[in-house]
Order: C-alpha cells, then sequence, then structure tokens
C-alpha cells in the first residue's frame, strides 16, 4: 500500500493544486446519506488538456483516511441531453457520473465522469476506458448533429 501513497505524492507534487473551496459530493448509500468533503484537486498533465483531474475526498469511515478518484470532463457545460447519452456509456465500463463545478467561482456545472482508484494498476486502466468512453461520446455527439 506504502507503493500506492508514494505514487499518489509523486501526482499530488508534480500537477497543479486547483485553488479555492469546492463543494462536497452527497451521495445515497443503502438509504443513507454519505458526505464526500473534497480535500484537494489537482489537474493531471496529458494531450487532453484541462480534462483530466485527480480528486482527493476526505473519507466520512476514516479507513482509509482518504480517497482518490480520476475524473475525466465530457463536457464543460452539462445539459440533460448530454447526461442522457453519456449515461449508458458510462454504466457500460463501471463510471460514475456527476454535474460537479470544478472551478470554485464558477456556477457552471460540468459533466464529469469518475472513479476511485485503489491502487496503481487502476490509475493507468481507468485513465485509458475514460479515454474511450470520451471518444465513443464525441463520435456520437458527431452523429447526432450530422
Amino acid at each position: 500500500m506504502s507503493s500506492f501513497s508514494e505514487f499518489i505524492k509523486t501526482y499530488e507534487l508534480r500537477n497543479n493544486r486547483l485553488k479555492g473551496r469546492f463543494l462536497p459530493i452527497l451521495e445515497n448509500i443503502r438509504k443513507k446519506r454519505h458526505n464526500y468533503k473534497v480535500k484537494a484537486i489537482y489537474s493531471l498533465e496529458d494531450e487532453l488538456k484541462d480534462r483530466f483531474y485527480l480528486l482527493k475526498f476526505i473519507n466520512p469511515e476514516n479507513k482509509p483516511k482518504y480517497l482518490y478518484f480520476i475524473s475525466f470532463i465530457l463536457a464543460h457545460q452539462s445539459s440533460d441531453l448530454l447526461v442522457f447519452i453519456a449515461r449508458d456509456l458510462v454504466k457500460r465500463v463501471n463510471l460514475l457520473l456527476i454535474q460537479y463545478p470544478l472551478k470554485a467561482k464558477q456556477f457552471r456545472l460540468s459533466l464529469i465522469c469518475l472513479k476511485e482508484i485503489k491502487n496503481k494498476d487502476d490509475f493507468f486502466k481507468t485513465k485509458e476506458i475514460i479515454k474511450e468512453v470520451y471518444k465513443e461520446l464525441k463520435y456520437k455527439f458527431i452523429k447526432i448533429t450530422d
């Protein structure tokens, strides 16, 4: 487990941390509401600029202390149509789909897919899966507009 924490620390040091306070994410699990407070958000360097982020949440159950999610912005401005189209693609590969404002002072909601990562391999696998989902979603948008 120490190798994963070292891996995360290198990403935290190497990448840009977004400034500001962020809203918590609420999730209902077995009719119980869990409040995940955002500790930090890091912008990950990639060929798809300003799309990949590493989210660090405070775990409400305290084991482990922090939860890490890799996230990807599918659309910078979300809409019901985008959610409807992306929902099936995201469910197929077990990703979560949320509408969340990543910029602290903006009220614009981005459409984000995310997945919890627990080890180094999950990080790279999830990143590739998300890229594939984005390609499929982009293809669907082009198909609709034509």
